[in-house]
């Protein structure tokens, strides 16, 4: 599969999921101390917002190093983890449609960056916590991995509410 068809398939999973919630349901919390629907679609809307490649360089080693990596921790799904400040989802209230419409928004300018742009670069503006400096594919292949993380995560909480 190209990176653009796993974007495509992922992001549809997340809307497909998304779309089954009723606009009221959005913003109930299943379970005190998690994260509401809203909440959890917000904050992939957040993380997926831009690549960080303002400034890229040669990677000096193979463009996909750490994809499997990177895949196994995100999708392992025993273990939890703490969202970086800067992609925490606010309390909401969320509205179904603006998520949707924001989530499509994301999908579409990553796509251009996958069709345009140099996947081999490597992004050494941001570093993730245990892999260091990415490249643009790895950042493409974090996204796919932690928007399946969390469409699971939508799942479980469609679950939970009926």
């Amino acid at each position: 599969k190209t990176i653009i068809a796993e974007l495509k398939e992922t992001f549809d999973s997340m809307v497909n999921i998304l779309a089954d919630f009723k606009k009221q349901e959005i913003n109930n919390r299943p379970l005190p101390g998690s994260w509401t629907a809203g909440q959890v679609v917000h904050h992939i809307i957040l993380s997926s917002a831009r690549l960080p490649d303002k400034n890229v360089t040669i990677a000096g080693r193979s463009y996909e190093q750490k994809v499997e990596s990177i895949r196994n921790l995100f999708l392992d799904f025993s273990q939890k983890f703490q969202a970086a400040q800067v992609i925490q989802p606010d309390e909401g209230p969320f509205n179904k449609e603006d998520l949707l419409t924001k989530l499509k928004a994301n999908l579409d300018a990553l796509i251009h960056v996958a069709q345009t742009r140099d996947l081999k670069a490597l992004c050494p503006d941001v570093e993730v916590p245990g892999f260091g400096s990415l490249t643009r594919y790895e950042w493409l292949k974090l996204i796919v991995y932690h928007t399946q993380r969390h469409t699971q995560q939508l799942r479980n909480i469609f679950a939970i509410k009926k």
